[in-house]
Order: C-alpha cells, then structure tokens, then sequence
C-alpha cells in the first residue's frame, strides 16, 4: 500500500515538473496568466474593503472574518484549477480525438493519469495568495495559535477540495455520450461562483 502511494507521488512530481517546464517555455504566456490571477485578488480584496470601510459588519461577517473566507475560497479554488480543471476540461478532446484510448493501455491507474496528467502553473500562486491571505486575516483578528483546530480546519479543506473535484469529475464523465463539454464546465464556473459568498 505505502509502496503504491509512493509510487504515485513519485510519478505526479515528474508529472509537475515535465508541465513547469512546458510553462516555463512560455515565459510571457504564463507571466500574463499569473498577473491575471494576481489582478483578481486584488479587485476582490479592493471591493471588499470598500464595503467593509463604511461597516464594521455584515450579517455577521467582520472585515477579518470575511478577508479569511476570500482567502479559504481563492486558496481552495486555486488547488482544484492547478491539479483538476486543465485535465477536465480537455476530457472531451481525448474522447474526440481517440487518445483516450492510449491512455488508458497504459499501465497506471486511469482516474490518476487522466486527473493528474497536466499541473496549471498558471493558477498555484492562488493557493499561496489566498493563504497569505488568511493568515493576515487571523493576525488582524488576534487568533491565538491552536493546533487542534489547524489540524481541523486542514482535514476540512482536503475535504471541500475532494468534493469539488468529485463534482467536475462528474461533469466530466458526462463528455463521453456528448462529446463537448464547455456547457458542462459552465456549470462548474456557477458552482465555484456560489462557492464564493457565505451563506448569509
């Protein structure tokens, strides 16, 4: 079992480090697409400020409170779109084209390699973002370090981030009987909007 998991953790760094160097390729195309990134945190956070500026409050949510949500949601939706979406999204291609069919001949696990097979680069810095993020959301809050609770919340996150990836991959199972699946990645980009505000 350890000798497997191994293994796998093995082949996805190479995985990462084959598709870094493929980005690295394109010094401009992947700048741009890291700037891009950075611009949307930046309106968000902007926007939010603004808000926060004429209310201490909303529904509940202080400033730090809610910058600590913005920073949950970006770093989260940063870890499904550099391991998941890239490999989701162009499922329908290999379906089209009939490459599927090599990948599955070869002698790894298929969900790993069709999953896995391509790390967007372009959208890691969002993890790290967003939990800077948090962290000067708690340091503005004046949370007090509790291990526990870390533990937990890191248990919560692996958790939202296998739920969000078992909902694209449903998604993307669908391209098998039609072929094109932008329609069906829309509904991805409605989720992770949703995903974006609290309940309240």
């Amino acid at each position: 079992m350890l000798a497997t998991v191994a293994k796998y953790l093995r082949l996805l760094a190479h995985l990462a480090r084959y598709t870094l160097n493929r980005e690295l390729a394109f010094r401009g195309n992947f700048l741009v697409k890291v700037s891009v990134e950075v611009l949307w945190l930046g309106i968000m956070i902007a926007f939010y400020r603004t808000v926060f500026a004429r209310t201490s409050n909303v529904a509940s949510w202080s400033e730090p409170d809610y910058f600590f949500f913005v920073g949950c949601y970006f770093a989260l939706n940063g870890l499904v779109e550099t391991l998941f979406f890239e490999n989701c999204n162009e499922f329908a291609e290999l379906v089209r084209t009939g490459d599927l069919d090599f990948l599955l001949l070869r002698p790894i696990d298929e969900q790993f390699l069709v999953s896995l097979r391509r790390i967007d680069w372009g959208t890691a810095p969002n993890v790290l973002m967003g939990a800077a993020l948090m962290v000067i959301a708690l340091v503005q809050k004046g949370w007090e370090f509790d291990l526990v609770r870390v533990v937990t919340f890191l248990v919560t996150m692996a958790a939202g981030t296998a739920i969000a990836y078992s909902f694209m991959l449903i998604l993307t199972t669908f391209t098998v009987w039609m072929v094109r699946n932008q329609s069906l990645m829309e509904m991805w980009w409605m989720f992770s909007s949703l995903a974006r505000y609290p309940k309240e």
